[in-house]
């Protein structure tokens, strides 16, 4: 994995002059007055659209594994900060962390001219996309030219083992054998382990953003099964997800009580659960949070 991250990485900031970070947060954080809490309807309608391709009787897909977060395309310095920014987001929703030294499977790279790059090493390296079909590729490739992200899944039992394969008479192997038995379609002997995540965002879409926007959005991307938001309206809840929308005025200046209650959601769900237990987690959790900050 990490010779597959050093590729991507090179690959893509192969074209990069000195590089730079995006503007420090002036400590001017952007704030909303008078916001009003969304219904538990509305949370379940917003989680519902940034988690719209998860499989929901599936086991929900996230970091099972110590999580490891990799930067290029910036300074040393700053994507050492940026890096710890994502892990603390990480650990605060209850993300294993793995140990100083880790290899990545975690990573965030800034670039340019991302859409032909990425779009080559497809060709090159289809390894570092995982089981992403072409279509699928053709459907995130084609999306807005501010960020790209991608998540390798793998599905192995509930203790985190690959299934084995037996052997057949004539010496070759057979299909894969699950040897957990815990049956039944809401507690199925699987979990869907996200085994590593990217995120490109393109340099130019980077300028006015502040660092710690750019990086509390990288985490929604890298740790929590989401996809783009191409619009929003009155109803949908403040989000970072909404950073790259163009003319968006209400984008937050981080994570958001909606932004970790839906990460927190898809760390606090069992590991076999099904994916559709993240919206109403997500509600729950939001307005549990609001009622204890009333009370406070």
């Amino acid at each position: 994995m990490k010779r597959l991250f050093g590729t991507l990485a090179a690959a893509l900031t192969s074209v990069l002059g000195a590089p730079v970070m995006a503007q420090a947060n002036d400590g001017s954080d952007i704030v909303v007055e008078g916001q009003r809490l969304p219904s538990p309807k509305e949370i379940r309608q917003f989680a519902r659209k940034i988690g719209s391709d998860l499989d929901l009787l599936r086991p929900i897909p996230r970091f099972n594994s110590p999580l490891c977060v990799g930067v290029a395309g910036v300074r040393d310095e700053h994507a050492e900060a940026f890096a710890a920014r994502i892990t603390e987001n990480a650990r605060e929703a209850g993300v294993p962390i793995a140990g100083q030294r880790c290899l990545p499977n975690a990573m965030v790279i800034f670039a340019e001219d991302t859409r032909k790059q990425i779009t080559a090493l497809r060709r090159q390296n289809p390894a570092l996309f995982g089981e992403m079909t072409r279509h699928e590729f053709k459907e995130m490739i084609s999306s807005r030219d501010a960020a790209f992200a991608w998540r390798v899944k793998e599905v192995v039992d509930l203790f985190g083992r690959s299934f084995e394969r037996d052997m057949m008479a004539d010496g070759l192997q057979g299909f894969p054998t699950n040897r957990t038995y815990e049956v039944g379609r809401l507690n199925p002997p699987i979990r869907i382990d996200t085994t590593s995540a990217v995120v490109v965002i393109e340099r130019a879409q980077a300028r006015g953003k502040t660092a710690e926007q750019l990086a509390d959005y990288a985490t929604m991307r890298l740790l929590a099964p989401t996809v783009e938001i191409k619009t929003i309206d009155e109803t949908t809840p403040s989000s970072i997800m909404t950073l790259f929308i163009s003319g968006d005025s209400r984008a937050p200046g981080g994570l958001t009580a909606f932004d970790k209650a839906y990460l927190a959601s898809a760390y606090s769900i069992r590991v076999n659960g099904p994916s559709g237990m993240i919206f109403p987690e997500t509600a729950r959790l939001m307005t549990k949070a609001a009622a204890s900050d009333d009370g406070s």
